[in-house]
């Protein structure tokens, strides 16, 4: 399974979970389309390997990622500090297959 992350110091990355080992594919990189603090759209499109990332519709990055013939999707939320308050709002979930 891959996974795209956004963080609210305006950082992007993408994700290899490999049986519950994450790798990152793209390590944390800034991005000015992400507001620190404000709403967000994240889009990934996979085609043959061929992966594409949005960030409130603009083009982040392109990547080739062969390893694994079939993937999943999923959501994931994590916070880095004990003590941390976290909201998360979801919506118009959407997931499209051919």
């Amino acid at each position: 399974m891959n996974g795209q992350a956004i963080s609210t110091k305006g950082n992007f990355s993408f994700w290899l979970n490999d049986d519950g080992d994450w790798t990152p594919i793209i390590d944390w990189t800034h991005s000015d389309f992400i507001v620190p603090d404000g709403d967000h759209r994240l889009e990934v499109g996979a085609e043959d390997g061929q992966f594409v990332l949005f960030i409130n519709g603009h083009l982040v990055a392109q990547m080739d990622e062969k390893t694994r013939p079939v993937g999943g999707v999923g959501l994931m939320m994590s916070v880095y500090e004990a003590g941390d308050a976290v909201i998360y709002e979801f919506d118009d979930f959407e997931l499209r297959a051919p």
